[in-house]
């Protein structure tokens, strides 16, 4: 008996060969270094989120206002996936607040800062944040 792996790998056109002994699939798609940077930064982001709401016990139903620290690339592109955020991270969608200086006392950090000790500024944000809440 085939495993079902195997059957819908026989049902793909131009199938010659078991799955188990066929080469690993080639792909004319372009690799684009900087898209899986702002990916990575995406998954850290969201983790750093869910850390800090796991820290402070924020009920599992509750949506919390976020505040994102970043450069204005860094905005950018996270502002664009702000609904993926808001879902993976359990964020209220409408009160998701993207800044590009760092506020409640810091200076400002963001001209020569990697993205690790922005999501750090964020996560402290959003502690602060979840305190108040």
């Amino acid at each position: 008996m085939k495993f079902v792996t195997e059957e819908l790998w026989q049902a793909l056109p131009n199938r010659r060969e078991a799955l188990i002994i066929s080469s690993w699939p080639q792909t004319s798609l372009p690799r684009s270094t900087d898209l899986v940077k702002r990916f990575e930064n995406l998954q850290v982001l969201t983790r750093a989120i869910r850390n800090a709401i796991a820290e402070y016990s924020v009920e599992p139903a509750k949506r919390i206002t976020a505040s994102i620290v970043g450069s204005e690339e860094v905005i950018q592109y996270i502002s664009e996936e702000k609904e993926v955020l808001a879902l993976l991270s359990k964020l209220d969608l409408d009160n998701i607040h993207f800044n590009d200086e760092v506020v409640l006392g810091f200076s400002s950090l963001l001209a020569n800062i990697n993205f690790n000790l922005l999501i750090l500024a964020a996560c402290y944000l959003i502690r602060l944040l979840v305190m108040l809440a």
